[in-house]
């Protein structure tokens, strides 16, 4: 469906010395996005959906220790505020593992819910690869970036939308 989709589509990245994506290019950036959708949709039932997106987002997270947790605690929490969550984050060491961990706890119909990134997670496979998502992607678009799909006179194009700040596709640079 995923070659399908892509056929006779183009991304042109916008900016000063923007560039035309297509082909194989386009298709591993489109693979390594629903690698990282499918990630957050799975995981989203039990884990803060809201963390896991801003992970590949670019926020980087390291769990090594408590004091490391603490700092990936501040970035985490800065970038679910300016996405307007009312989330509060918390670097803290779980005595049952004896390792540290995440906590994101929110209020969900006046309940406390709260959900938990571990080390085990971090060091695991699908952190790698909602952070290869976040690299992958982080500054890849600017101003003026544009979809392109069809050829010739059926050719459709379409203006990417504004990204949110701190939003891994947004244009760093500007």
């Amino acid at each position: 469906m995923l070659r399908i989709a892509l056929k006779d589509a183009s991304v042109f990245t916008g900016g000063p010395n923007g560039s035309t994506l297509s082909g194989d290019t386009l298709s591993e950036l489109a693979r390594k996005h629903q690698v990282a959708e499918s990630v957050i949709a799975r995981l989203g039932s039990f884990m803060d959906a809201e963390a896991l997106r801003s992970i590949a987002d670019g926020v980087a997270l390291n769990l090594d220790n408590v004091e490391e947790a603490e700092k990936s605690a501040v970035a985490l929490q800065a970038q679910l505020r300016l996405l307007g969550s009312s989330a509060e984050v918390a670097g803290e060491f779980d005595v049952r593992t004896d390792k540290p961990i995440l906590r994101i706890s929110r209020h969900h119909h006046g309940n406390l819910k709260s959900s938990v990134l571990t080390q085990d997670f971090v060091h695991g496979a699908d952190y790698a690869a909602l952070a290869e998502a976040a690299n992958t992607f982080r500054g890849l678009l600017a101003e003026g970036a544009r979809v392109m799909r069809g050829e010739g006179e059926r050719q459709k194009e379409e203006k990417v939308r504004r990204l949110p700040p701190g939003h891994a596709l947004a244009d760093h640079r500007s």
